[in-house]
């Protein structure tokens, strides 16, 4: 018996996808649009250290889950129970989240905001 719709979990494919969805968003207000508004010189910008420090982690995290289905699941183990060689992706992708804010952050200090 087929179960039912409710009850049925994503597929690692899937919730990469649903994952590389929320980093493209999390990315694009989290640092797309800071940097575009210091472009256009607004009154003031606002800049923030959970958005523009984790859009990578899950922009990277959703494009091997997504693109890379059983294989990163078979090296990375499951989302839902990673293995500990998740560690290898994971990591650099924290310092790139920091990094990005680190540089965003001098960007705006030094045209003037706050």
């Amino acid at each position: 018996m087929a179960e039912p719709w409710h009850k049925k979990t994503f597929g690692d494919r899937a919730a990469g996808a649903i994952l590389l969805i929320a980093g493209a968003v999390l990315g694009y207000l989290g640092a797309v649009q800071p940097y575009l508004g210091m472009v256009a010189q607004e009154p003031s910008v606002s800049l923030s250290f959970k958005l523009a420090g984790t859009f990578p982690l899950l922009l990277g995290l959703g494009a091997v889950y997504a693109f890379f289905g059983k294989r990163a699941v078979a090296l990375f183990g499951p989302l839902q129970a990673p293995k500990w060689s998740l560690a290898i992706l994971v990591v650099p992708l924290v310092f790139l989240g920091v990094a990005v804010y680190i540089v965003l952050s001098a960007q705006l200090k030094s045209h003037g905001y706050g």
